[in-house]
């Protein structure tokens, strides 16, 4: 297998841009067969699972010289793929112009929980902000105009939502219903990736208390939304030596405020930046497109200098059918505990500090009292999800089951069977939100993009 190289070392003080002009897609060599993946699914082979989820994020985080201006020497492989935003619009957009709230609170929490914030404390650090990205396969299908199984003359671009409801239609008109309701199956080479990513604010790294997840806290009702500020466990990140710096900082940005200093919090543990991956702030502009991504006016923070961190990843591909599904999240204790299970050894830095849980079926392998599956992000599911959905209980692939049009409620943790009576009578978007995400509602009436246009920056 191809290996990743080592951290990068030098910056230059240029415009970060999400998108190459030509992505780099992941080796396929880290891909599985069909068939293997299947049998390893029949077998409830969790170790195998693993192994190969362990395989993928290998893959994805292979480090290479970047060919578009970006602030670091080498990035991942993912780092060059499309956004969905950009996917949507056509425009580059630069890395912080492309991190917003993540969908889950969007669509399921309402506007960011902003009481109980620290404001002495930059409000983004303490809300995760997110970014999807496509690999070059999966990209080329969004904008591809493609025919409809079943449907002969009928065709779908995902990125068109009206021609998305005129095959629902035709759906209709024809009687299909069940399994064989839905688009074109994407590439089996597709990967899509969505990241959570927090703010870590050089002048008051000290005093900021960053959630670490070591499971839910004794005795928390799983239905409870566990933002991130009611985790029990907090570390502190210290950027004081980080290798990735800013060649050059704007010291004075027209509009925004810097963060003052605050008393520092000698109890909590200080980890070095490095032990992450991570993106230095280092001009005013990308300052307030954090800013502005985060929603949040009127509070001290997000400045030149302070450094966007990588602290949750899903990641998944469509190697099967069901799609191959695994989810990773920074830990202090990385190779402690069943989420550190199966890494290779030698796994390079700064990934080798993520943990990982990782599923190929809805249902199975069960858990220790029968249980169905449950595969969460604690970033990303556990921090967003109302108390109506228990997170702790929901599955990647059961979420995703759902993407369908006309939109239906959100499941409930278990089997979303795609023939049943929920998403039988429904267009199945092969699984992927950023199609669905298009959709408010069940009439065209009320379907509004939820993908805003964004604004090229020169």
């Amino acid at each position: 297998m191809p290996k990743l190289r080592g951290a990068s070392i030098l910056l230059i003080s240029v415009e970060l841009f999400a998108q190459s002009p030509s992505p780099v897609d992941m080796d396929k060599r880290y891909l599985m067969a069909a068939q293997t993946l299947e049998e390893i699914r029949r077998r409830e082979d969790v170790g195998a699972m693993r192994c190969h989820a362990w395989e993928l994020f290998r893959g994805v985080n292979r480090m290479l010289a970047p060919r578009f201006p970006i602030p670091l020497r080498e990035v991942p492989v993912w780092l060059t793929w499309s956004t969905k935003e950009e996917i949507f619009s056509s425009h580059a957009l630069s890395f912080f112009d492309g991190l917003q709230i993540l969908d889950q609170f969007r669509v399921f929490a309402g506007p960011p929980p902003l009481a109980g914030l620290d404001p002495t404390i930059p409000a983004s650090s303490q809300i995760p902000l997110s970014r999807v990205s496509m690999s070059p396969a999966a990209a080329a299908r969004m904008r591809a105009r493609t025919e409809v199984p079943g449907l002969p003359g009928v065709f779908v671009t995902p990125i068109h939502k009206e021609t998305i409801v005129a095959a629902d239609q035709r759906f209709n008109d024809a009687g299909i219903v069940g399994t064989a309701r839905q688009i074109a199956p994407f590439p089996d080479d597709s990967i899509a990736i969505k990241t959570a990513w927090y703010l870590v604010s050089s002048p008051v790294w000290e005093a900021n208390p960053i959630p670490v997840w070591h499971g839910p806290p004794a005795g928390a009702d799983p239905k409870d939304r566990l933002t991130s500020n009611l985790w029990p466990d907090h570390i502190r990140i210290d950027p004081t030596h980080a290798r990735n710096r800013c060649a050059q900082v704007e010291t004075s940005c027209p509009n925004l405020k810097p963060t003052p200093k605050a008393t520092p919090n000698p109890d909590l543990q200080a980890i070095p930046i490095d032990r992450f991956f991570y993106v230095p702030v280092c001009k005013c502009e990308q300052a307030k497109a954090l800013r502005d991504a985060s929603g949040i006016t009127g509070l001290a923070g997000i400045y030149p200098g302070d450094y966007v961190v990588l602290m949750g990843m899903h990641l998944t591909t469509r190697e099967i059918p069901d799609w191959v599904w695994a989810t990773f999240w920074w830990s202090d204790h990385p190779n402690e505990g069943e989420f550190s299970r199966d890494r290779p050894p030698f796994f390079p830095s700064p990934w080798k500090n993520y943990v990982m849980d990782t599923t190929l079926d809805m249902v199975t392998p069960r858990g220790p009292k029968g249980q169905p599956k449950a595969i969460y992000n604690p970033w990303i599911e556990v921090t967003t999800m109302p108390h109506l959905v228990d997170a702790l209980a929901s599955n990647c692939m059961n979420c995703h089951r759902a993407s369908a049009y006309p939109r239906i409620a959100f499941p409930e943790p278990g089997l979303l069977d795609p023939a049943g009576t929920a998403l039988g009578d429904k267009t199945k978007l092969d699984f992927l939100w950023t199609i669905g995400d298009q959709f408010h509602g069940p009439s065209e009436s009320q379907i509004a993009p939820s993908v805003p246009k964004p604004v090229r920056r020169q």
